[in-house]
Order: structure tokens, then C-alpha cells, then sequence
């Protein structure tokens, strides 16, 4: 099969059930066009954007106080324009709704520990730490920070700090210290929450020396509250201003949530950019705009329901955690998987999918590689018969990806291939319940999202590749950058490439079907011969071949033209044998065209990674071009870039 090979349709009675079937027959009726036409639901949201986001408020039961009279305060430049202005909201309270014997949290380790929090214990949990965090003198504005695994516990302190108005900002343990003196010594936390450490592939890592390193350059913190996680706990005698998290809580008078509302723009989470090209940058978002954002996404654009169970592996470092939580305001659980995907079994997500009954699992397009790679016959071993959505993310999913999942996992399932970023904290292109999924295709631009495709000059193009870009101001745009007072940085990052349009750094191409390929990042973009073309397409050829396990293409220049140079990760046991450097460039000559083809195939022993685990190809780039690689530290392996380095033909 291949791009764009039809997979798969939902039936009839399935669409006209989704809630993004129903919106579109609602507003088409009030508004004049067909009530199965997603395209035209699109197209109505981009025209008439008061009026949609006013609808999605009344469907997903958006609780709002003040003035909603003014949904959107459309003047100045796009960065300056703001959804409910006048309107204020408890974020917190949003999404600890619902019935208190509800399911709210399902959480397993690698360790077999599990747990489950009903909406009550959750909200108590809450409660507890707010007041708790208030007794330590944390106000609006104030930063909590939080060096935190994938447990309940840390989703109840994220919950507790935006009660309060403070500013929640996490990264995963398995950081550095230089990583996280590089986001918390910008962000200046003000009480910080850690775990005692973490498991990985079975084993246990003490992070508790860690600590006392970081605290030495992050004089903001007043005390550091340490959950106690590992088999044996470390003490914290030689850890300043330390108090474990059981202690901690017992200093809160109360477990009632706080009630108060804050603007719909008031700053709720500081989250990092990769910081693979400098320091990272300190997004700030809102309170309502990324919540009510998501919403959306969850209930039209996967059919999240009341009563359903979404379940996205991630790190509390990774935007998706954040994506995530909001699925809890929607009336659905969330479930919490801590630990290596591969460990106790090869399978496990799939396997705590099908142990809780999962409506909406989600994971990285890297893990349903490996399972392909591996020829795991999931649907075979597992009961996922309540599964009807399968989400994907973290880089573009392949065709043979694409094939695998309804070959291999469930045959009526709705797979959607998702894109946006940590910049948005959502996606730019995502998935329709009620469309056919076409092998390598993204199904449609986010309702209310302005998409479009730029040429170099900044025209709309209908065909080819060109720049993602977004036209239009939408609820979840960033705040402002934390320690940008005049905006330079916030608008330098987004807005200067097309004077005042969205530019997101993503080459992107639409597709005949009306849906989108994401083609890499449009900064890693080769060139050779003054065409354009992303790495994915390159990556998704080399990686038939069941030899590869990853591979990475950069650009070099050489003799006044860019020529592609192709590294391969090989598989355990695996040699790069000079048959299948020809077999690769063959494919790759025959599926794609011969510029495409690269000049150099070699082989390498890992390829760099940023800690969301995406391939950091810049950093090879630079080192092929004798450039200096801008803060190397802040991937998940520089120790990767060695082997670049010694590479003599390119020094």
C-alpha cells in the first residue's frame, strides 16, 4: 500500500453518533450548509469564530463568570488579540467536576504497584495540598515547581496550583542537572515537589543527590517536598528545607478546593521548549485557553465521551501529559502509566489498555514502530474491544505504520496521526471520528485553526510543500514568554517570519483527500539542489526495512550544493552491508524521486534525541558544517554527538 491508500471508514450509525457529527448538523442547520460536511464546519469556524467557540462552550458545559458578551477581542496584532476578555474562571474546579464515586485516575508502574482515585479522592487530594501550599505561602503568580513522575499524585499538585492561581512548571527526574538548572533557575519556583526517584527498565534511581546539586543554584525555592516512591527511601537529612509529601500534607487545615476564579488568561503552566538550539524557552500559557482548546479536541475531534478512559503515555515533561489531564473536565478518566513501555512485557501499554478497558490510547508513532519491527500481533493477544480511538504523535507515523495498526492491533478503530507542539500546548492537524483514515495522512486542520500552507513568499499554495502557518488567533496562543517583558522573544519565536502570521516551523503538504503530511521541521529541511524536501518522507522509506532501527538524514554542504547524508541506527545483530545501502537507495529512488537519494549511508551507533524523543537533527547538521551545536546538554543523549564529531570525511 501507500500514501493515501484508503483504511479505513467509520460506519454510518458511529459518525452520526460522535459529538463532531452532531455539531456540524447543529450548526449547519443554523447556519446554512451541509450537516456532514466536516470541510464546511471548518470553514464555518474560521469565518464565524465567536460564534464557534461560543458553541463548543455550550456543548462541553464551559462554565464561565463575569462578562461573556465578548468571545473574542479581535484588534491589534494577532498576538494581542483575546478570547473572554471579561470573563473569569476556576480551572481547577473544572476539572475535578463530576460525581465523587466516579473513576478519575487509573495509574500502574512497571513495578506492578496500581492504584485508582475515584473524582472524590481526587478532589480531596487536591484540596489538602492547596491549602497545604497556601500555608507555605504560595499565592497568584507564584511558581510551584515539579520534578515528578507519571502518578496521581503529581496530577493533584498540578491541580492544587492552578486553584490557587499559582504557576505549575514540571520536568521528569531522569533530567539532568544542568537541564533542570536550565528551566528552573528562569521559571524560579517557589516551592518545588520531587520524587525520591524512579524506575526504569526494572531498576531504581535515587534522585535525592541530584537535589541537593540543583537547590544550590536555585535560590528561589523555600522548600522542597519530597515524595517517597522508591523501594527503599533515601534520606533527605542532607537535602535543605526538605519535608516528605505525607508531612507536607498534614500542614493543610482544610481538603475543600479553593473556589476563586482568575481571568480566562490568567498564567497557569510555564512549559520548555527542547532548548536544542539555545536556552529553553519559558512558554507561558493561560488558564481557559489551552483548557477550553482541548475540550474541543478531545470531544469532537476524538469523540472523548463521559464515561470513556484516555490513556496517553508520556512523561510529566512531555506536552501530552498536559494534553491529557483536560480530558477529566470532558467527564472522562485519565489512566497513568509510570515506567518503560517495553517492561514487564513487550506489549505493556496495550496490555494496561486491555486490563482497564481503555476507550482512547495514545502514544508516540516511535513506539507503534517498534511494535511493527517486532511483528507483534496485538489484536491477536489483546481483548481492546473497547478501544475505538488510537492517537499518535511525537513524529509523523508512516504508511507502514499506518497499515500495521489496522492489520496488526484492530481493524475499526479511528487512528489519528495528531500534530502541534508544546508552543500551542494542542495541535495545529488532528483526527475526524466521522472521515476515512488514508494510509500516512493527518485527516484535517483542528476546528477554529486557521491553518494554511506558505510558500517561501508567503503565498498560500494548494499543492506541494510549504510552511505551517496559522492566520488567525486562536484561544490557546501563548500567553507571553517569562522573562520577556516587551515580547521580542514571544514574537520573534512565531511572528517574523510572515509579518503577523502563526509560523510554526513545520513543512507541511496537503493532500488530495483534504488532510494533511507532515514533511519534518522546516529549519531541518534539505535542499540539495535547490529543492525542498523534509526528512520524513526519507525516514518513512528507509524504515521498511525491519535491518533499521531509526535513522536521521542531514544536510552538508559540499562543492556548493547540499548533499543529503543518511545515518542509520541499525537493529541488534544487524549489519549496514553495502546490499543495503543499495536496496535503501533504490527504495528510496524508486517511492520518492532521485534527489532524494542520499550521497552518504552510514551507520551509527544512537542517534541524538531531544528528551520528548524527537531526532535532533539540527545538532547533526551543525556538526557535518563544522557549526557549534548550541546547548547540547539539553538532549536526552549528547553523549550520541561523539560519534558525529569523529566523522573525518566531513571535517
Amino acid at each position: 500500500m501507500a500514501q493515501g491508500d484508503h483504511l479505513w471508514t467509520p460506519s454510518e450509525a458511529r459518525a452520526d453518533a460522535t459529538a463532531m457529527r452532531q455539531l456540524n448538523r447543529s450548526m449547519g442547520e443554523k447556519y446554512g450548509f451541509a450537516g456532514t460536511d466536516t470541510a464546511a464546519l471548518w470553514r464555518w469556524s474560521i469565518d464565524q469564530p465567536s460564534a464557534f467557540w461560543q458553541a463548543v462552550r455550550d456543548v462541553v458545559d464551559f462554565p464561565l463568570e463575569g462578562d461573556t458578551s465578548t468571545v473574542l477581542r479581535d484588534d491589534g496584532e494577532m498576538w494581542e488579540r483575546r478570547f473572554f476578555p471579561e470573563a473569569r474562571l476556576s480551572a481547577a474546579n473544572l476539572l475535578l467536576r463530576g460525581k465523587a464515586d466516579d473513576p478519575a485516575i487509573y495509574f500502574r508502574c512497571e513495578d506492578h504497584e496500581t492504584s485508582q482515585w475515584t473524582r472524590g479522592e481526587l478532589r480531596r487530594a487536591v484540596g489538602q495540598l492547596a491549602h497545604a501550599l497556601k500555608a507555605a505561602g504560595v499565592t497568584a503568580g507564584d511558581r510551584v515547581g515539579g520534578v515528578v513522575t507519571n502518578r496521581p499524585e503529581s496530577v493533584a499538585m498540578y491541580i492544587a496550583t492552578l486553584s490557587l492561581g499559582a504557576i505549575w512548571t514540571s520536568c521528569a527526574p531522569d533530567f539532568g542537572v544542568e537541564s533542570l538548572k536550565q528551566r528552573f533557575s528562569q521559571s524560579e519556583p517557589k516551592i518545588l515537589f520531587a520524587v525520591d526517584g524512579f524506575r526504569v527498565a526494572r531498576r531504581e534511581r535515587n534522585c535525592v543527590p541530584i537535589y541537593q546539586e540543583l537547590l544550590q543554584s536555585l535560590p528561589s525555592v523555600e522548600r522542597i517536598v519530597v515524595l517517597q516512591t522508591l523501594t527503599e527511601s533515601p534520606s533527605l537529612d542532607d537535602l535543605p528545607n526538605s519535608q516528605t509529601y505525607q508531612a507536607f500534607l498534614k500542614t493543610a487545615e482544610t481538603d475543600e478546593v479553593p473556589g476563586e476564579c482568575f481571568p480566562f488568561d490568567h498564567p497557569a503552566v510555564i512549559v520548555y521548549s527542547s532548548g536544542t538550539t539555545g536556552a529553553p524557552k519559558c512558554i507561558v500559557h493561560g488558564a481557559g485557553g489551552p483548557l477550553l482548546q482541548l475540550m474541543k479536541e478531545h470531544r469532537f475531534h476524538c469523540d472523548l465521551q463521559p464515561g470513556d478512559i484516555m490513556f496517553y503515555y508520556t512523561t510529566c515533561a512531555w506536552i501530552m501529559w498536559n494534553w491529557m489531564i483536560p480530558a477529566l473536565a470532558n467527564g472522562a478518566a485519565i489512566a497513568l502509566y509510570d515506567g518503560n513501555p517495553s517492561v514487564p512485557e513487550k506489549d505493556m501499554l496495550f496490555a494496561f489498555a486491555e486490563e482497564i478497558g481503555v476507550s482512547h490510547l495514545g502514544m508516540s508513532a516511535m513506539y507503534i514502530d517498534m511494535c511493527r519491527k517486532r511483528k507483534m500481533p496485538i489484536g491477536e493477544n489483546r481483548d481492546l474491544s473497547k478501544l475505538r480511538c488510537l492517537m499518535s504523535t511525537g513524529s509523523p507515523l508512516s504508511t507502514d505504520n499506518f497499515e500495521y495498526i489496522y492489520a496488526s492491533v484492530k481493524s475499526d478503530l479511528h487512528l489519528a496521526s495528531i500534530s502541534g507542539g508544546t508552543d500551542l500546548s494542542s495541535c495545529f492537524v488532528l483526527g475526524d471520528p466521522t472521515s476515512p483514515v488514508y494510509s500516512g495522512e493527518i485527516q484535517m486542520a483542528g476546528l477554529g485553526m486557521a491553518v494554511d500552507v506558505y510558500d517561501p513568499d508567503g503565498n498560500s499554495i494548494p499543492t506541494g510543500a510549504g510552511e505551517l502557518v496559522c492566520t488567525r488567533p486562536f484561544p490557546s496562543m501563548p500567553v507571553y514568554f517569562w522573562n520577556d517583558p516587551e515580547g521580542l522573544k514571544y514574537r520573534g519565536a512565531y511572528f517574523e517570519e510572515f509579518e503577523g502570521i502563526w509560523t510554526h516551523g513545520d513543512l507541511i503538504e496537503r493532500t488530495a483527500h483534504g488532510g494533511y503530511v507532515i514533511l519534518g521541521r522546516s529549519d531541518a529541511t534539505l535542499n540539495p539542489q535547490g529543492i525542498r524536501m523534509g526528512t520524513a518522507e526519507i525516514y518513512a522509506e528507509v524504515l521498511t526495512f525491519n535491518q533499521v532501527l531509526n535513522c536521521l538524514a542531514a544536510g552538508y554542504q559540499a562543492r556548493g550544493d547540499e548533499q543529503i547524508v543518511l545515518f542509520v541506527q541499525m537493529d541488534a545483530g544487524q549489519d549496514l552491508t553495502d546490499e543495503l545501502i543499495a536496496a535503501i537507495k533504490e527504495r528510496i529512488r524508486r517511492e520518492l524521486t532521485v534527489n532524494h537519494v542520499p550521497a552518504y549511508v552510514l551507520s551509527a551507533p544512537d542517534l541524538p534525541r531531544t528528551r520528548s524523543g524527537k531526532l535532533a537533527e539540527i545538532a547533526v547538521k551543525c556538526i557535518l558544517n563544522n557549526r557549534e551545536v548550541r546547548n547540547a546538554s539539553a538532549l536526552a543523549n549528547p553523549e550520541s554527538l561523539d560519534f558525529f564529531r569523529q566523522l573525518e570525511q566531513f571535517s
